[in-house]
């Protein structure tokens, strides 16, 4: 009797768990703190593609926002 108790408490937390990190790994280039900052990869690579071109004015650098980087 008390395995189903037990039992009976652990499948739904398992299926909250598994709901929680599908929802985190579901858009992985969201701005948030803890993933890749996309938006300065992509900002660096630019800047550094249009130094090599030649191109007088290279695109402006982006910088962190309350301690994120974008």
């Amino acid at each position: 009797m008390w395995l189903v108790v037990s039992f009976s408490r652990l499948i739904p937390w398992m299926n909250i768990c598994l709901e929680l990190a599908g929802e985190n790994t579901e858009n992985p280039f969201e701005e948030i703190a803890n993933l890749e900052p996309i938006l300065q990869i992509c900002q660096q690579v630019e800047i550094e593609l249009t130094q090599m071109s030649g191109e007088d004015e290279p695109a402006a650098e982006l910088h962190p926002q309350h301690d994120i980087n974008q």
